[in-house]
């Protein structure tokens, strides 16, 4: 991680990522209840947030989100050309850490998410979505290989509102 501390103000955020470090994310504003999601770093750092034991919270996305670009060639295949992406850990990612929260997209896209891992179970932008609300969110140019439970909003998904 940085050595910078999170609200030092010393980070150089750029997409909401840490041009520094690279690892360390903008936090995102809670405004009524919902997490406002607005660039990479933010939803980086929700996923970090749900995937460390607050499953029970909430986010609306308040533009299209770029984490990389150009992941997929025009035919739908991974971009062999593909360097360095940054990385997608999906929100609630594993079974003991499923999502219960309200994820509103609020009409917007999230592109270039990249998850690799053919050992992984839970893979999408969300893993595993328990009695939650995932809506109004589209996902492009990203690409997702994983064990079992792969899909591009919501790999599983258990008494859940989708």
């Amino acid at each position: 991680t940085c050595d910078l501390p999170i609200n030092s103000g010393n980070h150089n955020f750029e997409n909401g990522i840490c041009k520094f470090c690279g690892v360390d994310y903008e936090p995102a504003k809670l405004v009524d209840g919902y997490y406002q999601i607005g660039n990479a770093g933010n939803l980086l750092w929700f996923a970090q947030q749900v995937n460390s034991g607050s499953a029970n919270i909430n986010a609306i996305l308040t533009a299209n989100i770029v984490v990389n670009t150009n992941v997929l060639n025009a035919d739908g295949t991974l971009n062999s050309n593909l360097t360095n992406p940054i990385g997608w850990t999906p929100i609630g990612n594993s079974y003991s850490n499923r999502y219960t929260g309200t994820f509103d997209g609020n009409n917007h896209t999230i592109s270039g998410l990249y998850f690799n891992n053919e050992n992984i179970d839970y893979v999408g932008l969300f893993g595993y979505n328990f009695s939650g609300t995932i809506k109004n969110v589209g996902i492009i140019d990203s690409y997702f290989k994983g064990r079992q439970w792969v899909g591009s909003v919501c790999g599983k998904i258990g008494r859940a509102h989708v």
